[in-house]
């Protein structure tokens, strides 16, 4: 496997350039995972052995090899973790990084084109334009590979706010495969925009347009990441000052917990600022849970569909 780091001045972005083969899995939107997490990496507090992690902030989960790899913020290092082995083996494939925050695992090598003074978030579509978070200046950058271009998708350089038409402290984003649509984590106004290709506004599909944080299962507070099924629309996020995962099915206005309980903590049923959520080719739910200096693991448990929803169901594919 050839692995690519691409550092962007102090930017704390990784892009792992991995051999990946298509495959998917089928979730009812229904599923449910185990409540007690497995702590797969990190032993609850802070350290910088093999064995040990410094606040994990972002993972990424490559699923023909079963490896999931670790943005160990404050180790300056990317670990990777070989999951489907009867002791799990670790090691670090980039070391003396500045304070890594996300990571992308791309089949191919992927430039980016443009400098980022904040970034939290990346992602590529099928045309390899590559989409940054810029949280500094509150805004969303697409760079075209073709015509190595920069332009903003979403948000106003250095102008947050709580408009349709602005952002605060964006972090974590999902794009679409076919670049038509943007999914902002916009954390400063603890919502989920949803911006359309060209569009010169957002839409909140999830939390308060008013930049209203609050804990009820309408809202979120300061979420840090997205992953979107584009089959179904079926939207999970980290709710990370809320300390929970949640689910949204497709124009519901109430989500529902599916990791954590909603309060801090360090049990294996609790989170502790959750930054990061990935599956794995059984549908087993990872989260990097930041401030508890570890990786939980959620077993799904089950996954038949929802009698109410007939067969609707999450296609997970991994690009």
């Amino acid at each position: 496997m050839k692995h690519r780091i691409n550092e962007l001045l102090n930017i704390s972005v990784i892009l792992l350039s991995c051999t990946i083969q298509t495959s998917s899995i089928t979730i009812s939107p229904c599923a449910k995972w185990e409540t007690n997490g497995l702590t797969i990496l990190g032993t609850g507090t802070a350290g910088n052995s093999s064995e040990e992690l410094n606040e994990p902030a972002s993972i990424s989960f490559h699923q023909p090899t079963q490896q999931l790899y670790i943005a160990d913020h404050k180790n300056a290092r990317v670990q990777m973790l070989k999951v489907n082995q009867p002791v799990p083996i670790v090691q670090s494939v980039a070391t003396n990084l500045y304070f890594p925050l996300h990571i992308y695992v791309d089949d191919e090598s992927v430039q980016v084109g443009e400098e980022c003074h904040q970034c939290f978030g990346v992602a590529v579509d099928n045309d390899k334009n590559v989409y940054i978070s810029d949280a500094l200046r509150d805004r969303i950058l697409k760079w075209s590979k073709d015509l190595n271009t920069t332009t903003i998708v979403a948000g106003v350089s250095d102008q947050p706010g709580i408009a349709p038409n602005l952002l605060r402290n964006p972090h974590g984003l999902y794009v679409t495969r076919n670049g038509s649509y943007v999914y902002a984590v916009d954390t400063g106004n603890s919502r989920i925009q949803k911006w359309a290709k060209d569009a010169r506004e957002g839409v909140t599909i999830i939390g308060s347009s008013n930049g209203t944080a609050g804990n009820d299962s309408t809202s979120l507070r300061n979420p840090i990441s997205v992953f979107v099924d584009e089959i179904t629309n079926i939207i999970y996020v980290a709710d990370t000052d809320n300390h929970r995962v949640m689910r949204w099915l497709p124009n519901m206005i109430k989500g529902e917990i599916i990791a954590g309980t909603g309060t801090q903590g360090n049990s294996s049923h609790q989170l502790n600022v959750p930054n990061d959520i990935t599956f794995d080719m059984d549908g087993n739910l990872y989260v990097s849970d930041f401030n508890n200096h570890r990786i939980q693991v959620f077993r799904l448990i089950d996954n038949q569909s929802c009698s109410s929803l007939g067969k609707l169901a999450m296609s997970v594919t991994y690009p």
